[in-house]
């Protein structure tokens, strides 16, 4: 199985990032959405305070496409962003079940149920999705090496410059259509297996 994690941390006044991506990000979501809706994907996005800040309605049309969302956490172990983010999540009438991490996260998630971030990662009681891969040329291999459930991240704003077609995104997408999962479903998962177990 696999599950593709977008990142979204984009904002329009973010210069330093802007010289390097451009501001692509925006566009690339609704290439992405368009896509999902073709090939049948479900995606898991995870969106920082800062782009659900500039970006109100962004967990919206996320939701409403049934994508699941969950936190791309900036700063590992500051309770007032994650107090933020939970509010910024309610008002979408969402509630944060798990975190992204670029790196390695070093801290506990608190209740939290899951983390996705680098090997390394320290994650308390919550159930820890380590990171592949990122969309390259070498993800093919990767996958084909490996069994379980595996996660490939990718930054839409990154795709803009990188995969503006998304020709090799949609290439991967299609071989992998029948695999893709998310997070969110994958704890379900777990936890009916654990129930079953248990009777």
């Amino acid at each position: 199985m696999i599950c593709i994690r977008l990142d979204l941390d984009y904002v329009p006044w973010d210069s330093y990032n802007a010289n390097l991506y451009g501001h692509g990000e925006p566009a690339m979501i609704l290439k992405l959405l368009a896509l999902a809706r073709e090939l049948g994907l479900k995606y898991h996005f995870f969106a920082s305070v800062r782009t659900m800040r500039a970006f109100p309605t962004l967990a919206n049309a996320i939701l409403g496409e049934a994508h699941d969302l969950d936190w791309l956490c900036e700063k590992a172990g500051d309770e007032k962003e994650f107090a933020e983010a939970n509010q910024l999540f309610a008002l979408a009438g969402h509630k944060i079940l798990g975190v992204a991490y670029l790196g390695v996260f070093l801290n506990d998630v608190g209740d939290l149920r899951f983390l996705s971030a680098d090997v390394g990662s320290v994650t308390g009681d919550a159930l820890f999705f380590p990171v592949s891969g990122r969309f390259d040329d070498a993800t093919h291999a990767i996958i084909a090496d490996s069994g379980g459930l595996r996660t490939f991240a990718a930054s839409p704003q990154v795709l803009a410059k990188v995969d503006p077609s998304l020709s090799r995104f949609e290439k991967f997408a299609r071989e992998h259509a029948q695999s893709v999962t998310t997070l969110r479903e994958e704890i379900t998962r777990e936890r009916k297996q654990e129930e079953k177990q248990s009777e």
